[in-house]
């Protein structure tokens, strides 16, 4: 039995950052607050943005007193800072959720700003006393969209001046469920069909043009209101440039082929992050609709008891509800009366039936069985866990993951010298009398086509995003894309003993706690079955104590009496790429070391400034391995992406220099290779990969009757 031997540095402290990670001007003003601190010698940011990391300049750093800093910095920037966060209406697609955040940045006194397609919201750090959400709405307005955020009233100027009038009407009609696309493909096969019989050939550029003028004006309208609100170039005001060129050439076919699959393309990614986010399950279609409320009345003489039927969003704390036998639970509650097998497969994703009895809680969306129950409310239904995991998972789907923000840094310098290069193509050949003028500016647009970076946004976020809603529906919660990738690199975890010795200690019988015993060794057999071979246990125990747990378990690595801070210290020996798997309160410390930090609790111990990166709902320890596995399937996916959009750009270049590229082809392969990635992405929706060796994949969405597991 190996000893790992943790360098015991109590001058390193960690701190979580929570929510402030989602804001990198507050991040800094977090770190120039504990720079400023006498004890403090420097301060990193690691994890991904998401800790701070505190080494002490001439002794031990105190933890406590640090948060207490921490907190001191926390409160005074948010007396002058405030953190809107808005729905906004249209902002659906990767490209327009980028025109909104780079638009908002540019105002005065906002100086952080989110914006996500897979959520259509928009978060942002705003100066009251420089800037206000006015200006924010008018800024939003200008890209065609606007605030959709229930929670301004109605009445507030952010609602009121809504564009209106016919030509609005007219043109939300157009937009409406595609009908743009399907109307200029449609004239797009009119104008073909001329094309292809004996009729005049004004009449197929009639139809072109139709084709062109309806769809274009669209996109032309939007490339032209991000360029004058972002200063910069765009996917769409590229592909603007790409219609207005084609027609000024005459190439009326290709410049409506542009329009058609450029619309084609929108809607098609649309589809997309729909199916990634997971938006068909949403709360209210995992929560019955009516409940049957215990109503009383009169006076202690003569009580009488009604069952009235009403809205389950009309529940309120305290009121009695009566669940009948194979009726879903419309609001969580502590049972009062009665006992039945409930399945919590919505709230946790394992379908075996848990019998409850008076005094057990149970949670909306729960299928009751055989029984009749009575429960008193706990939560209104605006408050209730499936409407928590729901808010938790739509903010963990906006975050953007490290490779995600990679690839947009790289697609816009992309973007920028392909422009160049196409300038160039237009004009360089031309001024040496080596090419026409319409020749040069044909194969110009070509390259204009070329630098699209549709499909390569989308190649990272969307098997990222699809991770953390299939995740959630099996009782995992995790914080964000960037956690899924790090989940996916993990080479090491760590165990802190205390949750095999709580395993073994069963509350309803010694079998109950040999299986939770076996189901930890299984969780170890199958992370060593992924290639993770290094795993450790930690312990406040002794030697002989932490060896003989670590002995059942089956792990050959084991420190052994150390407390909060030393198991702190171990996990930072062994590097980043390390998950620890310990409890929130007494592993705090070393939760916050660790590259990935895993939990076993509720949906309150998700979210906020929480140190738990991922939180499994229930106690079941092999879900860390199945979370770990999809992670890696994800992100071999989000791999292959990236190598067919660099390999459609390839071939788009090599067919090019060739002098084989008509635009209709280039935009054709580029909507492809946007096409295949987009399918790529969403088999982590529902599929399952092919692996070598067997392993457990997170099951979602859980059937009644299968495990979480496949």
């Amino acid at each position: 039995m190996e000893t790992l031997k943790a360098a015991m540095d109590a001058k390193t402290v960690d701190l979580p950052l929570g929510r402030d990670a989602d804001c990198p001007p507050c991040v800094d003003r977090l770190r120039a607050a504990l720079l400023s601190h006498t004890e403090v010698g420097d301060v990193q940011v690691v994890h991904d943005g998401t800790v701070l990391r505190v080494t002490g300049d001439r002794g031990p750093c105190d933890e406590v007193r640090l948060n207490r800093v921490l907190e001191s910095a926390r409160r005074t920037s948010e007396r002058c800072y405030t953190h809107p966060e808005l729905s906004v209406d249209g902002m659906d697609l990767v490209d327009r959720a980028r025109q909104v955040e780079e638009a908002v940045r540019r105002l005065p006194g906002v100086s952080g700003v989110r914006a996500s397609a897979f959520t259509s919201r928009l978060r942002l750090e705003l100066d009251p006393t420089v800037g206000d959400l006015a200006a924010v709405y008018d800024c939003v307005r200008q890209l065609s969209h606007r605030f959709t955020d229930s929670r301004h009233e109605a009445g507030s100027p952010l609602l009121e001046r809504s564009p209106g009038g016919p030509s609005a009407t007219l043109s939300e009609w157009l937009v409406g469920s595609g009908r743009v696309t399907r109307i200029t493909t449609a004239l797009f096969v009119v104008a073909v069909l001329f094309d292809l019989t004996r009729f005049p050939a004004i009449f197929a550029i009639l139809s072109y043009g139709a084709c062109v003028v309806l769809g274009g004006a669209a996109i032309v309208r939007e490339g032209l209101a991000a360029a004058a609100s972002t200063r910069r170039l765009s996917a769409s005001l590229l592909m603007s440039i790409v219609i207005v060129g084609a027609v000024g050439i005459g190439a009326w076919m290709e410049a409506a082929v542009v329009v058609v699959l450029v619309s084609i393309g929108a809607v098609l990614e649309r589809l997309t992050i729909e199916r990634a986010r997971g938006g068909s399950e949403t709360p209210d279609s995992l929560t019955p609709p009516m409940a049957v409320v215990l109503h009383r009345h009169g006076t202690d003489g003569g009580v009488h008891h009604e069952q009235l039927v009403v809205p389950a969003d009309a529940l309120a704390a305290g009121d009695v509800v009566i669940v009948g036998p194979g009726r879903q639970v419309p609001a969580d509650g502590t049972i009062i009366e009665g006992r039945s097998a409930v399945d919590q497969a919505v709230l946790t994703g394992d379908s075996a039936p848990v019998s409850c009895g008076v005094g057990t809680s149970v949670f909306a969306g729960s299928l009751n069985g055989d029984g009749s129950l009575a429960l008193v409310v706990t939560n209104a239904s605006r408050d209730g866990a499936v409407e928590r995991i729901g808010r938790f998972v739509a903010d963990a789907q906006g975050r953007p993951s490290s490779t995600e923000q990679r690839l947009e840094a790289f697609a816009r310098r992309y973007m920028s010298v392909a422009v160049a290069v196409a300038a160039a193509v237009m004009t360089v050949p031309t001024v040496l009398g080596v090419m026409s003028v319409t020749d040069a500016i044909y194969a110009g647009l070509a390259v204009a086509i070329i630098a699209r970076p549709a499909a390569l946004v989308l190649a990272a976020p969307v098997p990222m995003v699809a991770v953390l809603g299939r995740a959630a529906a099996a009782g995992v919660l995790v914080k964000g894309p960037a956690h899924v990738e790090r989940a996916a690199t993990i080479a090491t975890v760590v165990f802190n003993a205390s949750l095999a010795r709580a395993a073994d200690e069963p509350t309803e019988g010694r079998s109950e706690g040999g299986a939770k015993v076996t189901a930890t060794r299984e969780t170890l057999e199958m992370l060593g079955s992924l290639g993770i071979e290094r795993l450790v246990t930690v312990a406040e125990d002794q030697a002989e104590v932490a060896a003989a747990i670590a002995g059942e378990l089956g792990v050959t690595e084991v420190a052994s009496g150390l407390g909060a801070g030393g198991r702190a210290d171990a996990v930072r020996v062994l590097g980043d790429d390390v998950a620890m798997v310990g409890a929130a309160t007494v592993d705090a410390s070393a939760l916050a070391a660790a590259g990935l930090a895993v939990t076993f609790g509720t949906v309150s111990d998700a979210g906020g400034r929480g140190v738990a990166d991922v939180v499994v709902l229930g106690d079941d320890p092999r879900k860390v391995a199945a979370l770990v596995a999809t992670a890696r399937w994800a992100r071999t996916i989000m791999l292959q992406n990236v190598g067919v959009v660099l390999g459609a750009k390839v071939l788009l270049v090599a067919l090019l220099v060739a002098g084989l590229l008509p635009l209709w082809a280039a935009i054709g392969i580029d909507i492809a290779a946007s096409m295949l990635v987009a399918a790529n992405g969403l088999r982590v929706v529902a599929g399952r990969p092919r692996l070598r060796r067997p392993c457990l994949i997170l099951n979602v969405p859980p059937p009644r009757d299968t495990p979480v597991f496949v």
